[in-house]
């Protein structure tokens, strides 16, 4: 993945186009109702771009639009974020990492699709850039030092 892209047109930028609508327009060719280049006028999407999309199974439609899918579903990224702030809170903050160990474990429990590294067992650097990006709650800090008074006060049984 590129982790600093500048995109150098504005080509295809101008966006007259949605997803729902590619995806309205690419239903109703398959489907039999229009024809591409009717479909193309109707919907202002470029006729190509129709073409295109009509090549590929129904599964492997882009979900943004790039080739890259992402592997969480934001439900469950929300539930990571919270779970991560959540320990950090109680003083178990996690590093890189951990936290890209973590997602790996995840996912391979929950039996998703994913391009993680299968050596080393844990989700790469851009996936962690990508999901800091996304949760901008999420910080990385240098440890604090911390006594395990508090730790301890708050732990104990009645």
């Amino acid at each position: 993945m590129v982790r600093n892209y500048k995109r150098k047109t504005n080509r295809g930028k101008d966006n007259s186009w949605s997803s729902t609508s590619l995806s309205q327009a690419v239903n109703e060719i398959r489907h039999g109702k229009l024809k591409t280049s009717v479909a193309s006028r109707a919907y202002n999407i470029p006729e190509t771009t129709l073409r295109r999309y009509l090549k590929l199974p129904d599964n492997m439609q882009p979900v943004h639009g790039g080739r890259f899918r992402r592997v969480f579903s934001d439900e469950l990224e929300n539930l990571l974020c919270d779970y991560l702030l959540d320990m950090s809170g109680r003083g178990f903050a996690m590093t890189q990492q951990q936290v890209c160990s973590f997602a790996y474990d995840l996912v391979e429990e929950n039996h998703y699709q994913h391009n993680f590294d299968r050596n080393f067992k844990r989700a790469g650097r851009d996936w962690f850039e990508s999901f800091l990006k996304r949760h901008s709650t999420l910080s990385i800090r240098a440890a604090e030092a911390t006594s395990l008074g508090p730790l301890q006060i708050s732990c104990t049984h009645d």
